[in-house]
């Protein structure tokens, strides 16, 4: 897919392709000078991926901490409809099996393997139907450099989100299986787990970084988010990214010792408690600044925006914004692009790279990710079709 214009050689018009309609500011406003520096930064960094995912774990530099469930994203290919039975109006007919994915924080820890030196994922699973078969499976798949640590509750199901897909690959429906809050015992090993291995890793790698992955669904309970920043308050060389699934009746516990939140644009407005307007960057900023003031004990926070790519604010006030790269109407399934925003964030803790170029890595990632049919991961492939896509506007300018 070409994300330049097949027509028209200026700077302008070539940087004015990379913008969402209504996005603000846009590729062009920087100006091709700027454009063409960031670029070729960012094509760093790819080449920078690149490189670990040819190298054998132990040269590599993160070390991550996962704290997830073990989500599975499930596609079914719909052949058609037939009249439904027992008062449906319709039913679908599936024309195959379907694949199965790891989605959520697993899928962070899934794309981040195949750069990271070592990761520990500790994982909440359950032994309810349905697909419990299927997370086991997916989980023994993990490379060799992911240690798994299931904490499993006997009482509840896996969360599991099912797409039926047409033949373009579009979503015509999806069913969410939920589980059940994370018991007392559970939540306290949970806590305890990540202690042991936050702990290791600092020990042995100097620091490391944590990912905790909460989705509304109970895997991060009030008293475990307060258990979990009683520990980071003494692990000074662990730096935390927090992916919010905010429940209006439980907002309090994002409020974890020294996290970044990386929330969407929904989620953002449920934590500021204000809506940001689409194409209004000042919004944007005044809700990362409202997030920054509810939660005093966090860090940062890294709006991923959609239509205006992403913003990234922290407490001392450096701010950064990366436009989007790509159109509404290019998008064939955004699912896992946020996973990707967190992964590279994850992967590039040790100061490689600044801010601003790891920002606009991964939306570039996440926004030719998103013109893919399935679940997005960081995976080889994705580097280097951005590589190429990037290649392909510098030519341009």
């Amino acid at each position: 897919m070409s994300i330049a214009p097949e027509t028209g050689s200026s700077s302008s018009q070539s940087a004015t392709a990379l913008s969402a309609d209504g996005g603000s500011p846009t590729w062009r406003e920087l100006g091709a000078g700027d454009t063409r520096e960031r670029l070729l930064n960012v094509g760093e960094c790819l080449v920078y991926f690149d490189s670990l995912s040819g190298m054998e774990p132990g040269g590599r530099d993160a070390a991550i901490v996962g704290v997830s469930e073990s989500m599975v994203d499930a596609f079914f290919p719909v052949e058609s409809f037939v009249p439904g039975r027992e008062g449906a109006e319709r039913e679908m007919l599936v024309r195959e099996q379907g694949t199965y994915n790891l989605g959520g924080g697993a899928n962070v820890i899934r794309g981040a393997s195949l750069y990271a030196r070592r990761i520990t994922m500790i994982t909440r699973t359950g032994q309810l139907a349905p697909l419990t078969d299927e997370v086991d499976t997916l989980l023994g798949l993990l490379p060799d450099n992911v240690q798994v640590v299931p904490i499993v509750d006997p009482h509840s199901q896996n969360a599991i989100k099912i797409r039926f897909i047409d033949e373009e690959g579009g979503v015509m429906a999806a069913v969410n299986f939920k589980p059940t809050e994370l018991g007392q015992d559970e939540a306290a090993r949970l806590v305890g787990e990540t202690s042991a291995a936050i702990e290791e890793f600092i020990e042995e790698e100097g620091e490391c970084t944590l990912v905790v992955s909460d989705y509304g669904r109970g895997q991060l309970t009030e008293s475990a988010s307060e258990a979990l920043s009683i520990v980071l308050k003494d692990a000074l060389a662990a730096r935390v990214l927090l992916d919010p699934r905010p429940d209006p009746q439980s907002l309090d516990k994002f409020n974890v010792y020294g996290a970044t939140l990386t929330p969407n644009r929904q989620e953002a407005e449920l934590l500021a408690g204000g809506l940001i307007e689409p194409g209004n960057l000042d919004s944007a900023h005044a809700a990362a600044d409202s997030i920054l003031d509810n939660y005093p004990d966090t860090h940062g926070v890294i709006l991923t925006l959609d239509c205006d790519g992403a913003l990234h604010v922290t407490r001392d006030g450096t701010a950064v914004h990366s436009p989007p790269v790509i159109r509404d109407h290019e998008v064939m399934n955004p699912s896992g692009a946020g996973d990707i925003v967190i992964a590279v964030h994850a992967l590039l803790a040790r100061g490689r790279f600044d801010a601003q170029t790891a920002l606009d890595a991964a939306v570039w990632l996440a926004g030719i990710s998103a013109t893919k049919k399935n679940t997005s991961t960081l995976l080889p492939g994705l580097v280097s079709d951005t590589q190429a896509a990037i290649n392909h506007l510098l030519d341009k300018l």
